[in-house]
């Protein structure tokens, strides 16, 4: 049976992990920063994670992560409760076959000289450990850079329990607020010492 949702209009587009003590801190910090980006209206759909705000915003959810990596560059405050910004390209089912259709045609868009990674969170999951996982999946892509620091293009993959979203992304359209931050401090204290 095949699940891949057709209708994505009813599906989340971006993925936002965050703190779960502080949930509505972090909702507030979701909406905001959204607002600063020019996403007025985003739609929080039921996730039943906690730390896992499931949304649906109405421009790319790609160019809304690039927008927000831009703004944590700038102010870095702006961004305490949130830490992982994903978005989505594909859902599908979290069984091996239902995935590696889709990453059969993920590979095909990374150019041959490309470097690329795959990376894989799981949650209510027990199926495959990690490791088995990217084997599996990595399997159905013919390309040959594998770079784990400094990919051209990652293919992300988060399960969540049955359900499984997949994207293929460039590096500004996902982003981790913890990373920006250490990288401004990486920065910061290396000005200092020249």
């Amino acid at each position: 049976m095949n699940t891949i949702v057709k209708n994505l209009d009813e599906a989340a587009n971006l993925l936002i992990t965050f703190d779960p003590m502080n949930h509505s801190e972090a909702r507030a910090e979701v909406v905001n920063v959204l607002k600063e980006v020019g996403e007025h209206k985003p739609e929080f759909l039921y996730s039943g994670v906690r730390g896992l705000f499931q949304i649906r915003v109405d421009t790319n959810p790609k160019d809304v992560t690039r927008r927000l990596d831009a703004l944590c560059r700038t102010d870095p405050s702006k961004f305490w409760y949130t830490y992982h910004w994903i978005p989505v390209e594909k859902w599908c089912s979290s069984t091996i076959k239902e995935m590696s259709e889709i990453v059969k045609e993920f590979a095909k868009r990374i150019k041959l000289n490309e470097r690329w990674r795959m990376r894989i969170n799981k949650r209510f999951y027990e199926k495959y450990h990690t490791d088995e996982l990217i084997e599996k999946l990595t399997e159905h892509v013919d390309r040959p850079n594998v770079d784990l620091e400094n990919p051209q293009k990652t293919i992300r993959v988060e399960i969540i329990g049955g359900k499984a979203v997949l994207s293929l992304l460039k590096p500004k359209e996902h982003f981790s607020a913890n990373d920006v931050k250490n990288e401004i401090l990486t920065t910061a204290k290396t000005e200092n010492y020249d």
